[in-house]
């Protein structure tokens, strides 16, 4: 996964992106909310029906929440997100241990697709293309699993009680879903908090890459001032990246 290339910024603007992702939604949207009409055999132990029930019921938790925060107590508010926290995070370790049993018996599918579609000539080239796309298959899912997380119980109102949750579980995953929370906002960066966590996760790559999607989508659906920009600029200091422009985003330092 260290081998992945760096991830972009186009400096699009906010407007657009959010415009173009409602787009993506819509084309994808089959009138289906992705649950089977009926029980099906063997969804109580098979991964994807239990990972599709726990996000609905993640999001029907979180929205719940957030629609009566006025009438659940602080201490059931930090407990009730506790569960929201711990249930995709759970989930994001049953999918790697999943994933890494099966990993050979993956791979050498995707080299024998890619050899059916003649994308690469050689078998080195395709065994690299398929470790590719394996690791960017485990980077988009880490990061599926928690922004579903962040989306379900991001509120204003509920920040104080998502950063007693955080602090409750004291695991770097559940500090990445608090600043994942914070950066779900037109506010400043959290600098302290994300330089806090960077210090934590230096050696952990998924972590660090999932807190660049996580940068990344602050920087593609709402404005940023000069100041965020410049900061970006600056705390990435292997990037080719200015306040305007395209922006290369390596490993920060913020």
């Amino acid at each position: 996964m260290r081998d992945l290339p760096a991830l972009k910024y186009t400096g699009e603007q906010p407007e657009a992106a959010r415009e173009r992702a409602n787009r993506h939604k819509d084309a994808l949207d089959d009138g289906s909310d992705g649950m089977a009409d009926a029980k099906q055999d063997g969804a109580e132990t098979e991964f994807i029906p239990q990972m599709i029930a726990l996000f609905k019921t993640v999001e029907i938790l979180g929205q719940i929440l957030k629609n009566q925060i006025a009438n659940v107590g602080r201490s059931r508010r930090v407990e009730l997100i506790q569960l929201l926290m711990k249930g995709p995070l759970r989930a994001v370790r049953a999918y790697f241990d999943l994933f890494m049993v099966d990993r050979e018996q993956a791979q050498r599918e995707l080299m024998q697709l890619i050899e059916r579609k003649k994308v690469v000539d050689n078998d080195q080239k395709r065994q690299q293309l398929a470790r590719t796309l394996m690791a960017q298959l485990m980077q988009f899912t880490s990061f599926g699993f928690v922004v579903k997380a962040v989306t379900s119980i991001s509120s204003d109102e509920l920040q104080d009680d998502i950063d007693a949750a955080s602090r409750s579980i004291d695991t770097p995953a559940a500090r990445l879903i608090s600043i994942g929370v914070r950066l779900d906002s037109p506010k400043d960066f959290p600098r302290s908090e994300m330089r806090n966590l960077l210090n934590e996760v230096k050696t952990d790559f998924i972590a660090m890459r999932v807190l660049q999607m996580l940068t990344l989508r602050r920087l593609y659906m709402f404005r940023t001032s000069e100041r965020n920009n410049g900061l970006i600029a600056k705390r990435y200091p292997e990037s080719k990246c200015n306040t305007r422009s395209t922006c290369e985003l390596a490993a920060p330092s913020f």
